[in-house]
C-alpha cells in the first residue's frame, strides 16, 4: 500500500511535469475395453482411458507366466502409425519416460516461481518507482489519461498477471502429482506375477490408426487401435 500511495503521488507529480509376434488385437480408439494379447509365457492387457495433457493415456497390465524374472521399461514402449492413407512413411512415436518428464517440470516450475510481477512494486526500489512513474505520468499526460486511471489499470495488470502465473503453478503442480503417482512404469516382474500401470504416448496429429508394441523379453505384444472420425 505504502508502495502504491508513493506511485499515484509520483505520477500526479509527473502528471503536473528377433522377435516373436503375439495375437494381434483391434479396437477403436475411444472404447474403454480392455484388450489381451498372450502366449504361453507373457499376457499383457491394455486399456485406452483418455486424452490428458496432451498425451494418450493407457492402462497397462503384464503378467509373467514364465520361470524367469523380466525386467519392463515404458520408455521401450512405441506405437507406430502413418501420417497418410497411401501406408508409406511409418512414423514411429515413443512412450514418454516419466523420469525425463518430472525433471522437466521441475525445471519449468523452478523458472515459474522465480518469475517477478513486471506490474508489482513490491520488488521496486524507490529510485525505480520514482523512475517509473515519471515515465508513466508523462506518457498518461500526453495521451490525456488521468493518473489515478492509469494507476488503477497497473494495479489490474498486477492482479491479473498474478492471477495467470498462479494458474500456471497450479498445473505444474497438478501434472508433477499424476506423474508422480501415477506413470512410473519400470519394474522387474517376478515369475507367475503380475504388474499394471500407466503409461502416457505423445499425441500426434493426422492419426487415424496406431499400433501399440510392448516390448517383453524376446516377445513383442501388438495392439491396433482405430480413432473415430
Amino acid at each position: 500500500m505504502k508502495n502504491s500511495f508513493l506511485f499515484f503521488i509520483l505520477l500526479l507529480l509527473a502528471s503536473c511535469s528377433t522377435q516373436r509376434i503375439s495375437t494381434f488385437s483391434e479396437l477403436s480408439l475411444f472404447s474403454t475395453d480392455e484388450l489381451i494379447s498372450q502366449n504361453e509365457n507373457y499376457e499383457v492387457k491394455i486399456q485406452f482411458i483418455k486424452t490428458i495433457y496432451d498425451n494418450y493415456e493407457f492402462k497397462i497390465g503384464i503378467k509373467n507366466k514364465s520361470n524367469d524374472s523380466i525386467f519392463v521399461e515404458s520408455s521401450m514402449f512405441t506405437y507406430d502409425y502413418f501420417p497418410n492413407e497411401k501406408g508409406i512413411d511409418q512414423q514411429s512415436v515413443c512412450c514418454i519416460n516419466p523420469i525425463a518428464r518430472i525433471k522437466q517440470l521441475n525445471i519449468n516450475k523452478d523458472s515459474l516461481v522465480k518469475e517477478k510481477n513486471p506490474y508489482s512494486l513490491a520488488n521496486k526500489s524507490t529510485k525505480e518507482i520514482i523512475k517509473e512513474g515519471l515515465v508513466s505520468g508523462t506518457i498518461a499526460v500526453v495521451f490525456g489519461q488521468d493518473p489515478e486511471e492509469y494507476e488503477e489499470q497497473r494495479e489490474d495488470s498486477e492482479s491479473e498477471w498474478e492471477q495467470k502465473h498462479q494458474y500456471n503453478l497450479n498445473q505444474i503442480n497438478g501434472e508433477l502429482l499424476y506423474w508422480n503417482n501415477k506413470t512410473l512404469f519400470s519394474c522387474n516382474i517376478s515369475p507367475n506375477s503380475k504388474f499394471k500401470d500407466t503409461v502416457l504416448f505423445p499425441i500426434s496429429k493426422e492419426v487415424k490408426k496406431i499400433i501399440i508394441k510392448i516390448p517383453i523379453h524376446k516377445d513383442v505384444f501388438k495392439f491396433q487401435f482405430i480413432k473415430l472420425d
